[in-house]
This record gives structure tokens, C-alpha cells and sequence, in this order.
């Protein structure tokens, strides 16, 4: 029974947040049906996609159920059909597919489905094409109990209708990513200027630049810089705080004016610093103390944006996050509600999760495509969590939150994409969601 304090709180509300509601705890009520384990806190609410609501789900037209059919996983480099293995059809919509199988599959597998219509047991039916097959892209898989002693295990298995165009943006997507690592790994026609007043450092980081196979050119002063980037194309500036800082920024302002796909790293000492540099179009930064693995690790990321953008353009950027899940991991309830807004708003499917404990379950059933994870609720855990993740779901991309530089560098050791400096901008999250 609900508490008269609970009615008290509803009744306050306006007729539209009223609906909001209605729809959020519809789905938190699916939610923890489908992953309740009698633990607490493990998933707090996801929303479903916003182009394909919850009560058209519901009412649109299905067909199918308890058909016998056969599934293939797509092979990774081309559109070659692996093994079949056979399925009993749940239920089929305009939408999608939800089906039982023995055998686990991995949120994001791309399948070939084959079944026939024949097979459906309805009296005076005639299909004109009674043999189909569709393709279709993992999005929940949920391990169900077997009837009978054998013991074997069963997966209900949910999955989202793609077309043959998607299916081969999918496929190209990966052959990008290897040519990207293979661009990647030749350091061909990469070149980093450095521009700094610090020339100890500046020829401590030159040096190692080198040792890493970069060409490198090292100067001062501003106006060094710019004839020199006049005369030779550079792809990556480097500087200190206190050399991007003279003039009022002047340096980081011409740069961007004049070599607008110019990209940026300064050296920073303290996280107050960053944010000022944030909105002059600065892409990463080292922390003062910064190692070699930190150096080689900000400059090979953002050496890789810029490949990525060269090479393939703003398309590659493109995704369709109407079919992405992100999932969260923090105990903030202010920094939760936020990100949940910031991203239901954009019809992302958000899943919030208290701690890493129950991260797993959630990674095995549905498909996750980002990660944001704030150290705060992750503590110790949180850098062998971003590597085992890498190692299992290497398609996910990960940002930790934190306000604490002397983090970053165990972080990008294991793995995470960005950092992002607790302070959470609405623009600057979404720019991250490509």
C-alpha cells in the first residue's frame, strides 16, 4: 500500500509530470522484474527508446510466437554467415525480435535470423514468401530457468531490426578502426610542435616524443610558432600553462584562428586551470608531474581523433544513438539525475547503477555503448573495472568523472577514453557520445 505522504507528494504534481512519471515507473517496474536478484541497488531505472515508445511496443501488430527458426553470428570482417544454431521465436514486430536459444550471445552481436512462416500454427493462413530472414542487433539478453532435470541453460534474447545498410555501416566501422591502428602505429606525416619557455622540459619532451616516432619541432615563443606552422604542416601543439597563458591566451587564439584542425595538449597543474582552457577549444591536457605513459597515452588519443577525422570525416562521428544505451556508475544522486536528463532528453537508453558490483549483470544483458564512471563511488576498483571492461567489451567507450588530477594517469593506463573534470556540461557530454 502506498504511504499517505507518497499520495500527498503525487498529488502535487502537474498533469505532464504526472505522465512523466507514469511512463519512468512503467519501465523501472520492467527493470526490475527482468534483473532483480535479491540484491539491493543494483539498477535504479533505464528508459526505453524514445522513437519506439513503451504502449506501441505494446499494441503494434506481432505474429510468430512459437515458431522454430535458426540464427548466425555476422562475421566481424565481411558478411560471411558463421555456424547456425536453432531458436524458438517468442514473439516478432515491425520492431524487433525477442527469442530463446541455448547458447549465450553478447549484447551488439550482429545476427542473420531465419524462420518460416509455414511453421506457425494458424489455420487458413497463405503467405506469399513464407521463408524469412531478417537481420538483427543484440540488445538484451536475459539468462531464464529450463524446464525439465538436463540442467542446460536457456537466454531470452532481445534484438533490434537493422537493415542490410546498417548491418554494412556496422561492418565498416571496423575495418575504420583497424585502418585507423594501423595509420596509427606508422606515425607517417604526423608532426608535433611544441612551444614552450621551459626549454628543459620542452627538450625532456621533445626527446621523448622522438623516442615514440613523432617528428618534432620545438620553439619559445608565439611568433616562432606561427611562422614555423606557416612554412611546415603540424598536427598537435604541446605547451605549458604559463607559455599558452602570456598575453591572455593570445597563443591558443591564433591557433585556433589561423590552424583551426590544429589539436591542442597543455600542461596544467591544477584542475582549476583546465576549465579555464576548456572553452578555448583545448583538447587534452598533462598533468605537471606527467610521466612517459601519460604523455604517450594523451598524445596517441588525440593523435587517433585527428586520423579519424582526416581520414573519414564527420560521418565516421555519426552514430545512431537512438539504438545506445550508457550506463552510469555513481552514487551521486545529483550527478545521476543530471546525466540522466542530459541524456534521456537526447533518446539515449540510460541505465544507473550504484557501484561496480552490479555493473557486470548489466554489461552481460544489455547493450551498453558508453560508460560513466565517477571515482568518488567507484574507489580502488574502479582502474581493474575499466580493464577488464576494455578486455571484454572493447566497443564500449568510457569517461571517468573526477576531481582528482593525481587519478588520471592510473585511469588511461587501463583504458578509459576521457577524462572529465567534475564539472558536467550538457554540450560537452554530448559531443563525447560520437
Amino acid at each position: 500500500m502506498i504511504s499517505e505522504s507518497f499520495k500527498d507528494i503525487v498529488f502535487k504534481l502537474s498533469v505532464d509530470e504526472l505522465k512523466e512519471a507514469q511512463f519512468l515507473i512503467a519501465e523501472l517496474i520492467e527493470s526490475a522484474h527482468l534483473l532483480h536478484d535479491n540484491k539491493k541497488g543494483q539498477v535504479v531505472v533505464f528508459a526505453a527508446d524514445e522513437d519506439t515508445k513503451s504502449d506501441e511496443r505494446r499494441t503494434e501488430k506481432r505474429f510468430g510466437i512459437g515458431a522454430e527458426g535458426v540464427y548466425s553470428v555476422l562475421g566481424e570482417d565481411d558478411l560471411a554467415v558463421l555456424k547456425e544454431t536453432p531458436l524458438r521465436i517468442i514473439d516478432i514486430s515491425q520492431h524487433g525480435i525477442k527469442f530463446e536459444t541455448n547458447n549465450s550471445l553478447i549484447p551488439s552481436n550482429v545476427l542473420l535470423v531465419k524462420f518460416s512462416l509455414n511453421s506457425i500454427n494458424k489455420k487458413n493462413v497463405v503467405y506469399r514468401n513464407p521463408t524469412k530472414k531478417i537481420y538483427v542487433e543484440v540488445r538484451r539478453i536475459i539468462e531464464v530457468e529450463s524446464s525439465g532435470d538436463t540442467g542446460d541453460k536457456k537466454y531470452e534474447v532481445g534484438a533490434k531490426s537493422i537493415d542490410i545498410q546498417r548491418v554494412e555501416e556496422l561492418r565498416q566501422e571496423k575495418n575504420n578502426a583497424a585502418y585507423i591502428n594501423k595509420k596509427l602505429a606508422t606515425k607517417e606525416d604526423f608532426r608535433i610542435l611544441i612551444v614552450s619557455a621551459r626549454e628543459e622540459e620542452a627538450i625532456r619532451l621533445e626527446k621523448l616524443l622522438q623516442i615514440l616516432g613523432y617528428s618534432v619541432y620545438r620553439v619559445k615563443q608565439k611568433q616562432q610558432a606561427i611562422s614555423l606552422l606557416r612554412n611546415y604542416k603540424c598536427n598537435i601543439l604541446v605547451s605549458d600553462m604559463d607559455t599558452a597563458r602570456i598575453n591572455n591566451f593570445n597563443l591558443l587564439e591564433h591557433i585556433k584562428d589561423e590552424f583551426p584542425g590544429m589539436g591542442i595538449i597543455i600542461e596544467i597543474d591544477k584542475i582549476e586551470e583546465w576549465l579555464d582552457l576548456m572553452p578555448m577549444g583545448v583538447d587534452d591536457f598533462l598533468t605537471s608531474n606527467y610521466d612517459n605513459e601519460e604523455c604517450r597515452i594523451v598524445v596517441q588519443n588525440l593523435h587517433k581523433k585527428l586520423l579519424s577525422k582526416y581520414l573519414f570525416g564527420q560521418s565516421s562521428q555519426i552514430r545512431r544513438h537512438l539504438h545506445q544505451g550508457v550506463m552510469v556508475i555513481s552514487t551521486n544522486d545529483d550527478r545521476k539525475k543530471l546525466l540522466f536528463n542530459i541524456l534521456k532528453q537526447n533518446c539515449y537508453s540510460v541505465y544507473l547503477v550504484n557501484n561496480i558490483e552490479y555493473t557486470k549483470k548489466v554489461l552481460k544483458s544489455y547493450k551498453i555503448d558508453y560508460i560513466f564512471l565517477d571515482t568518488e563511488s567507484a574507489g580502488l576498483e574502479g582502474c581493474e573495472f575499466i580493464a577488464n571492461m576494455k578486455g571484454e567489451f572493447p566497443h564500449i567507450k568510457s569517461f571517468v568523472i573526477s576531481g582528482n588530477l593525481q587519478e588520471r594517469r592510473d585511469y588511461l593506463i587501463n583504458g578509459v577514453d576521457s577524462f572529465i573534470i567534475e564539472t558536467l556540461d550538457p554540450r560537452r557530454i554530448l559531443a563525447m557520445l560520437v
